[in-house]
């Protein structure tokens, strides 16, 4: 993935994970390790600074318990 740039949808996915990571109730470093990432690349990933790859994304809704299909559905509003 060198050379893409982040898009906006990166964004949106980076804020659905660390919704999940939340309601999981773990921590970045928790939810790195259970993807195999360093706290500071899954932060990265949250805020929509590095592109997630699409084999990370089944680990991450495992981990938080989310199918994965809500990270794709709009989020609840507050």
């Amino acid at each position: 993935m060198a050379g893409l740039r982040p898009t906006e949808a990166d964004a949106v996915m980076g804020r659905r994970i660390l919704e999940a990571r939340l309601d999981a109730k773990m921590t970045q470093r928790v939810l790195g390790a259970a993807i195999s990432v360093s706290a500071a690349q899954l932060q990265k990933y949250e805020k929509g600074v590095n592109r997630l790859s699409a084999t990370s994304l089944p680990l991450i809704a495992e981990a938080t318990g989310k199918p994965i299909i809500w990270f794709f559905s709009e989020p609840e509003p507050f």
